[in-house]
Formats: C-alpha cells, structure tokens, sequence
C-alpha cells in the first residue's frame, strides 16, 4: 500500500469539492481528514511522486497559498510526514516528503506523541504526563504495561508508535465531475473544438451514469511557462444537461484570444453552491425510492405543522431552482423573487428577517 498525504494552507470552506476533485484525477480513492487534508491510495500509480507534484501546480495558487504532501506505507506515517514538513521538522527541500516501506518506525521515532493518529489529544496528555514525549520512548514499553496503564487502547498505543497502522482508506466521491487532458503544444482552434465535443459526450455520460446533478459548468485552460490559468463559467437553470448543450456551451464558453501555448485542460461540471463541512443535500432531479420519500415527506410535513408558514418545498416555493439552492445553504436569504401578492411578500420580508 502507498498513501498520499496532502495539506492545502489557506484552503476556503467553499473551495473544498474543488479540492477533492483536482485529488480525483489521480485515484478513485480520496479520504477526507481532519482540516483541510486528504488521503489518497496511490497504490497503483506508477509515477505517484509525480503526481503530487502536478497535483500542487493545480490547486497552488488557485485554491490555497500551500501544498504540503508525503508519501508512505500508512496513513499514520503519511500523516505524520506532513506535519513534520508544517513544523520544519523534515528539510524545507524535501517535497513531497517520502518515507521509505518498512522504515516508518524509523521515520517516527523521534516525533513528539502527538504526531500518533487518530489518537485524540486527551490520549496523548496522558503519554506525556507519564513522561514519555518521543514516539520513540511509547515504542520502548511493552504493549502489556500500555495495556495496565490505557486498557484497550493500550495495544492500540503499541501498534501506531511501532508505525503499524493498518486501517484502510475510505473513499469519498467529489460532486463534481472532471474532464482533463494533456496538451503541450500551440492552442489549435480546431483541435479545442474536438476537446470540447468529446468532453462534452463524457460529462454526459458520466452524469447519467453516477446518478449525479451539475449546474455549474467552468472551463479552464493551463498556459505553458507558468503563466495564470485562464477561467470561463456557465450556469444552467436546470440539472440533467445533455451532451448536446455541453458541448455547445463549451465551445461559447473558449476565449476569444487564446493563449499561444497550452499545458492541458479541464472541464468540470457540479453543483451550483458546494457543500461544505457534513451538510446534507435534499435538492436532486432523480427520484429517490418510495420508501426514502415517503420518509423526507413525512420529515418535512412534521417540520411545516411545527413551523407553519415557515417552511416550503418543491412547487410551493414559488422561486426558480437557483433560488432554491441558495436558500438551502442561507436559510435567511432574501429571494430574489415576489409572489405577485401583497400578503406573500411580507411573507417574504418576514422569512428574511429571521
């Protein structure tokens, strides 16, 4: 097994899907972590240094000021490399930092015990009011005095400061979907126009297949010598998009004046609002089985007897779908809308109030 360990500084709640999707295009398996970190399987990547490399020219400047990575045999050791790069504890060269299979032992010694995940922080006082404040010194002792001293966790304990971490990643699939292709070379207006119509067909097909929604569609073509990427966004009024309109709103959506040179390109297309954090979305244009709809009714109904007046869904909201996504991460928002009524637009400056 071989883990990637990222940490974007500066990363923006929003920007997170953006995020998980760039750490997409490398493997099919992101575990998001605590903060703004991922772990990613690059078991079966050949080039996977490489690859985190590439990964830090997409997302630095553009969604975060700093990229730290590493690779390891474990999340625990991958993790710990990382942060050993965020407090200088590894060389300011050595990026991403890479400890070599079989020598994760080694590599922790001499950290402090609080580089020892997922122990919490209340697991790791209680290591350093015992006096022990290396890995290295935990590692020393035998599992059956952690065991008298923290019970279960004790073996737990033994295992992580010895670099044995055997859980596995739990992948997390991004809202978004991606298109991305290789270039190098002159930015060829008939070759830009065959990208666009391929890509265009993927998105669709991807988007029926994954049962996913997208309204959101952003372009973005990379210039060769480092230069800013350049940027074009569409948003749609409505979710299932055919190949047919993607593939005409890509090609109105390519600058006029195109860079002479192009690295590669990308094409995503999601949500209009990402979610961020453990949020739940209740908006999607594909019908849910009877038995989980009956349940959101039913939630819902109840919600709408205790607060009459106050809550609203599907046709009797009388906004466009835009305005109902917005509403569902900014409860308070002020639609954009009115009734055509009197009555139901002091309704509506009442809900904005709060």
């Amino acid at each position: 097994m071989l883990i990637g360990h990222c940490y974007l500084e500066g990363l923006r709640p929003s920007d997170w899907e953006g995020f998980l999707a760039a750490c997409g295009l490398f493997t099919g398996n992101v575990e998001r972590g605590e903060g703004p970190e991922v772990f990613l399987d690059l078991t079966r990547l050949a080039a996977s240094k490489e690859a985190l490399l590439e990964l830090k020219a997409l997302l630095v400047p553009r969604l975060g000021r700093r990229l730290f990575t590493s690779l390891a045999g474990n999340k625990l050791t991958a993790r710990a490399a990382t942060l050993a790069q965020r407090v200088a504890r590894v060389q300011r060269g050595e990026d991403p930092v890479v400890v070599p299979p079989g020598k994760e032992a080694e590599f922790l010694a001499p950290l402090p015990v609080g580089f020892l995940w997922p122990l919490g922080e209340r697991l790791c006082r209680r290591l350093a009011l015992l006096g022990l404040a290396t890995i290295r010194e935990v590692a020393a002792l035998p599992p059956d005095e952690l065991y008298r001293c923290f019970g279960q966790q004790g073996y737990q304990i033994a295992l992580l400061s010895r670099g044995l971490d055997g859980s596995q990643g739990r992948g997390e699939a991004s809202c978004y979907l991606e298109y991305r292709s290789p270039w190098a070379g002159a930015a060829d207006g008939v070759r830009l126009t065959n990208w666009c119509l391929e890509s265009g067909r993927y998105l669709a097909r991807s988007q029926e297949r994954r049962q996913v929604w997208g309204r959101r569609l952003e372009l973005i073509l990379f210039p060769e010598a480092g230069e800013e990427p350049v940027t074009a966004v569409r948003e749609f009024n409505r979710p299932a998009l055919t190949a047919e309109e993607l593939q005409f709103a890509l090609l109105r959506l390519l600058p006029s004046v195109l860079p002479q040179r192009l690295n590669s390109l990308s094409v995503r297309l999601g949500p209009l609002v990402p979610q961020v954090g453990e949020q739940l979305s209740l908006l999607s244009p594909f019908s849910p089985p009877p038995r989980e709809r009956q349940r959101l009714l039913g939630v819902l109904s109840r919600l709408q007897e205790r607060y009459p007046g106050c809550v609203d869904w599907g046709s009797n909201l009388p906004v466009n779908r835009r305005e109902q996504v917005l509403a569902f991460y900014d409860p308070l928002r002020r639609m954009a809308v009115t009734t055509g009524t009197t009555t139901g637009a002091k309704v509506g400056q009442k809900r904005a109030a709060g």
